[in-house]
């Protein structure tokens, strides 16, 4: 499922699935991380692999130009085809709303991948504090809430990373 994931870009016809792949994982790692023996969780790798999938997922990919772009060319090239104005309206609405549930979603996963000891060895350079900042800079205070829970679930994991966490958020306060 994961090369799935990585390797079939976005479209409209697969948002949803996509949400429901972050459900999944997410469902799957809360009961793995409260409730499994501590040999029965994601493997290191995996719960690595996962977190860039939904780190992609959960800023809606605008931050990777070509996939944004590829996007928006086809939203716009299926929205020539419709030519009822409130329908075209309707749609972009919808696909506005689908793509914020997917964030979300994917954020609450990552979330979950990031309870428990770090996959690697952080540092202060480490590109999961600049994720965070970005995260906490959002317009949808649902979406900041639950970053909120991310950082508080990174820490709590990771007590030896506060240092470089304190001195990223000093050089972009929140």
């Amino acid at each position: 499922m994961l090369s799935f994931f990585t390797t079939v870009p976005a479209t409209l016809e697969n948002l949803a699935l996509r949400e429901n792949f972050a459900i999944l994982v997410r469902g799957i790692g809360r009961s793995l991380y409260y409730f499994a023996s501590p040999g029965q969780t994601f493997r290191a790798s995996l719960r690595r692999d996962l977190f860039a999938l939904f780190e992609r997922w959960c800023v809606s990919e605008p931050n990777d130009p070509q996939q944004s772009e590829d996007f928006r060319k086809r939203l716009e090239s299926f929205l020539t085809t419709v030519k009822d104005p409130k329908q075209k309206k309707d749609y972009t609405a919808v696909v506005q709303e689908k793509s914020l549930a997917l964030q979300f979603a994917s954020l609450q996963a990552a979330t979950v991948l990031l309870l428990g000891p770090h996959w690697g060895p952080v540092t202060s350079g480490d590109t999961i504090f600049d994720w965070m900042a970005y995260l906490l800079h959002a317009e949808h205070s649902a979406i900041v809430n639950e970053a909120y829970k991310t950082l508080a679930a990174f820490m709590q994991g990771n007590r030896l990373s506060i240092v470089y966490l304190c001195h990223h958020f000093d050089m972009y306060p929140v």
